[in-house]
């Protein structure tokens, strides 16, 4: 599944022009790939990017791409504030497969979302975010949950990006003993591990995985897809086109991720790979951006001594800038 643009709201300053994200997707067209989620699905709001809101036309015209392809639509919703109201049945038409992306708590409470999508035909996948932060015997029991609320997919999300290949093994083969139903990897490229831990899952069991083109995405980034589809191939897989990928690579690159300032993406990517060292999250990643503009810091160096100084104790770290501590990084070397 390529995620590139749903991972997209994720990216800051980023501000692609909606032609330059249809004329990647017509790129991909002839690819292989099996599904592509461009975008999450949220109630429409004034003066938010395309990606990031419920827009029917956006999803009606993602799907003609891919018409007559072995292509389907994916798309993903966090279940807080779920209403059915907000879906339409000309977006049900566009659509084949909805995941929902959920805390270990959100789980237990997801039977009437997994309901009204499955009612409707789609897929239903259950992704357990930040997948590493629990053993693998509660991973166990987030699945069976996920099973008897009538979920299709069973997603681990390694969201901080800290696992290493054998953790991915160990997860995704205890998960394979215990279910018949299907499972998923969602790889982050903090530890450089992106493309093997996608290997480890697909080995152990898993059948869906995860990439972006060029491993555009949150932080340090995703599996890459072009190094999946040359694996794929390499594995034998059918249906993949690694030599097809290349048109959508390079008009991407020259369209849409060439425009992020070189400042920008390396302090986001060097960010995550700080992060997860201790599993930063997503969520204080953007209060420390605040604490950032704020007190007119780098955020680089705020993140280093976050990780470093405060082993990724948030509060700490702002109680120093506060108090008026020096806030000169200290490390011994």
């Amino acid at each position: 599944m390529d995620v590139t643009f749903r991972e997209a709201r994720h990216v800051e300053a980023l501000e692609p022009d909606a032609n330059h994200v249809m004329g990647t997707l017509k790129a991909l067209k002839h690819a292989g790939i099996d599904y592509v989620e461009p975008a999450y699905i949220q109630p429409p709001t004034t003066g938010r990017d395309l990606f990031w809101e419920y827009n029917e036309d956006f999803l009606s015209r993602v799907a003609e791409i891919f018409k007559g392809t072995r292509t389907k639509l994916a798309v993903m919703l966090q279940p807080e504030g779920f209403s059915p109201g907000l879906y339409s049945d000309r977006f049900f038409q566009d659509v084949s497969m909805v995941r929902l992306a959920c805390t270990r708590k959100d789980i237990s409470q997801a039977e009437k979302q997994v309901d009204h999508f499955k009612s409707r035909g789609l897929q239903v996948a259950v992704n357990l975010t930040r997948a590493n932060q629990y053993p693998t015997s509660e991973c166990v029991n987030a699945m069976h949950e996920a099973e008897a609320n009538g979920a299709d997919i069973f997603y681990l999300a390694d969201t901080c990006g800290t696992m290493l290949p054998q953790e991915v093994r160990r997860y995704i083969s205890e998960l394979r003993e215990r279910t018949n139903i299907l499972l998923g990897f969602h790889p982050h490229d903090n530890m450089g591990f992106a493309e093997a831990n996608a290997l480890e899952a697909m080995d152990s069991g898993a059948e869906f995985i995860d990439g972006s083109l060029l491993g555009f995405g949150k932080g340090a980034g995703n599996a890459r897809t072009e190094k999946m589809f040359v694996l794929f191939e390499r594995l034998k897989q059918e249906g993949y086109d690694s030599r097809a990928l290349f048109p959508a690579i390079k008009y991407f690159f020259e369209n849409v991720y060439s425009t992020l300032p070189a400042s920008t993406a390396l302090t986001e990517q060097y960010k995550f790979i700080l992060y997860a060292l201790h599993n930063v999250t997503l969520a204080t990643d953007k209060k420390l951006k605040e604490l950032a503009r704020k007190k007119g810091a780098d955020e680089l160096d705020l993140a280093a001594k976050l990780v470093f100084q405060f082993k990724g104790n948030f509060d700490a770290l702002r109680a120093s800038l506060e108090d008026g501590a020096d806030d000169r990084l200290s490390i011994t070397v």
